[in-house]
């Protein structure tokens, strides 16, 4: 788990999209967690890899505060309900909504490309 952590920090650190489902896709495949067990591993990784690059940008004034303070707040709530939702619905439903959203992904990258815009 540790070399899994430390690669996937590293993606976290300078990108950050999806890194969650990295982390989850590895410990499944990789370690052999459920996938309630996964992600809940993976949201310690988020904790710490979140706080250190809110350091870094901080550090740098690259953050803005105005937008991100109301943004936390709402995400915590979304996180908690979140969470919820996903122990009472289980395994089964959570791997039915990754590989939802990862087709999902997949299908907007190879037909609509990547774009800064």
């Amino acid at each position: 788990s540790i070399v899994i952590a430390l690669v996937i920090g590293m993606y976290s650190g300078f990108y950050g999209a999806a890194d969650s489902i990295f982390i989850i896709i590895a410990f499944v495949l990789l370690l052999g967690k459920t996938f309630i067990e996964a992600v809940g591993n993976a949201r310690i990784m988020d904790i710490v890899a979140g706080f250190s690059g809110f350091l870094v940008f901080n550090k740098f004034g690259m953050i803005n505060y105005t937008i991100g303070i109301p943004a936390a707040i709402a995400s915590l709530l979304g996180a908690l309900i979140g969470a919820k939702i996903a122990i009472k619905a289980g395994n089964i439903w959570l791997r039915r909504v990754l590989f939802i959203i990862t087709v999902i992904i997949a299908t907007k990258l190879l037909f609509f490309g990547w774009t800064n815009e």
